[in-house]
Parts: C-alpha cells; structure tokens; sequence
C-alpha cells in the first residue's frame, strides 16, 4: 500500500467498514502535532469562554442590563446608577412610596435605581408599568380574549412592580376598584411596590376618592402606606433645567 493512508481515502476504499488498525495508523501524530493541536484547542477554549462570559464582572453587568430590559423599565432609566439602599427592604417586602409635587424631578429615576439595585442583589422578576398603562391592559383584556383576571394577575403577583404615576389616572369606581385589587393582593402577599407621584399619600387619598367612594380610596392608600417607606423628592424640573442649561 505505500504507507498509511488518510482517513478521507480509507472511507473511499472501505466505505463504512474502515479496518480498525488502518484507522489508528491514520490518526497517528507526532508528538510535535499533538503538542501543537492540544494548544490550539486550549486556545479555542479560551477564547470561546471569553466571548460567551467574559470575567465575573462582565457577567453580572450583562445579568443586570438582562433583567433590567426584562422588566420593561423604559430606554431612559435602564441605565441609571444602581441604588442599593433598599434592596435590603425590597427583598422583604418593603415597598416605597417617592412622591414630589414637581414633575420630572427624578422620581421615575430614583425608582429605576432602587430597581437595579434588587436586580443587582439578585432580584429577579421585577416588572415596571406606568398606572395608566397598567389600567388600560387591564381594561383591555376584557375583550381581547385574555381574560381580565390573568393581565391583573400579571401586575399583582410580580416579585417586584413600579407603579409609575399613579393618581394620573382618570378617577372612576372600575379604576379604584382596581387599583384596591392590585394593591390589596401584594400588601396580603407581602410583595413589594414601588409606587411613583406627583401626589403625597394624603392628596391621592382624596384623588381617588373625587367620585365618592372615600372608604375604598383609604383602603387603597392605607395598603401603600402600611407596606412602603414613604419618600418626599422636594427637586426641581430636571427636564425644564436641562433645556434651560442648552
């Protein structure tokens, strides 16, 4: 036979019966060959690690812009400094209340970091929506064949919900009764809110009792209040300043 073949051409002489010792005499290498494929499959190696994981680092920063985006936290907080004073208290139930009469003074923002921050504590299953929007999909589903029950499900036993703006609502007895479901199912759960307002407890108090069912409205407000440490944002307009600033 001249020496020993290659497999290419065993395969084409034998076709799927290759004798066993012509195939070992195919694979034979120098010890120079084996020390030179062995490195370069190490390198392989390394060089797939890095691209799919890269260090501890790069791993828990790519987690947490993961679940971030995950949670629907809207293009212009998913990249606010991460806030990791209340993680503690987050991962305990505790929810917080940030209101300011201002708008745009960073209470969205505040939320969204204190959210990073549980993320970055290993928080998983947080879900952001604006109350507005929260309400619409509720109203919504009544007709578009999933169920109103399941899309409040959705928002009552999130491991962790923002909701952003409440009192900007349009008052209505179905609104109140709502919002009495979302926030009574999380305070009986212990699962923590984030509520965002221009409004302190007291004023949206009245807010959402402006069509007359006050006792609701306080039940409502009593759950927030009971569950959430209570934060007053006294900043400014950070969006009039930045256009003032231009």
């Amino acid at each position: 036979m001249g020496g020993a073949m290659d497999l290419p051409d065993l395969i084409r002489r034998h076709g799927a019966s290759v004798p066993q010792d012509q195939v070992w005499a195919a694979n034979t290498m120098t010890r120079e060959e084996f020390d030179r494929a062995a490195r370069e499959d190490r390198e392989q190696v390394r060089a797939f690690l890095a691209r799919g994981h890269g260090t501890a680092e790069e791993r828990a920063q790519r987690l947490l812009e993961e679940a971030t985006a995950a949670a629907g936290i809207p293009e212009r907080f998913a990249h606010v400094p991460v806030d990791r004073r209340f993680a503690s208290r987050l991962r305990q139930g505790r929810g917080l209340y940030v209101w300011g009469e201002t708008g745009g003074s960073g209470k969205t923002w505040a939320a969204c970091a204190a959210v990073r921050g549980w993320i970055a504590d290993g928080g998983r299953g947080a879900l952001f929506c604006q109350s507005v929007s929260m309400l619409d999909d509720c109203r919504s589903a009544m007709t578009d064949g999933r169920g109103e029950r399941a899309a409040t499900s959705r928002y009552a036993t999130a491991r962790l919900l923002v909701v952003d703006d409440v009192g900007k609502e349009a008052p209505s007895a179905w609104t109140l009764a709502k919002l009495f479901e979302v926030a009574d199912r999380r305070y009986g759960a212990r699962l923590p809110t984030v509520w965002t307002s221009q409004l302190s407890p007291a004023r949206l108090a009245e807010r959402l009792a402006s069509r007359g069912d006050d006792l609701t409205a306080q039940a409502v407000v009593s759950r927030i209040v009971d569950s959430c440490d209570v934060v007053e944002d006294r900043g400014g307009d950070r969006r009039l300043e930045g256009r003032s600033r231009r």
